[in-house]
């Protein structure tokens, strides 16, 4: 029996400011065959560069776009529930 290669990629990742007074709501979402399990996630920064929420969900036969849509649709509302008025989006393209 063989031994499997794996190869390592690193990506540097740079993450912007969004603004004084603004929170960035960073999300994205994935597919098993665009048709399968799905799920998302996102992570949240105020403009002071902190991290102030991280969060993933688990949906179940959706597609890659559905999965990107509650990710977004659940940071907006922790968003709104913590009483963030000024909102940056980004949502990762497929």
């Amino acid at each position: 029996m063989g031994h499997a290669k794996y190869q390592s990629v690193s990506t540097v990742v740079k993450w912007n400011y969004p603004g004084p007074g603004y929170v960035k709501l960073n999300c994205d979402g994935c597919s098993k065959d665009n048709t399968g399990p799905c799920g998302g996630r996102g992570i949240i920064g105020d403009d002071k560069g902190h991290f102030v929420n991280l969060y993933n969900v688990t949906t179940r036969y959706k597609t890659n776009n559905m999965a990107e849509t509650v990710a977004l649709s659940i940071g907006i509302e922790w968003c709104i529930q913590q009483g963030s008025r000024k909102l940056k989006l980004n949502v990762t393209p497929n």
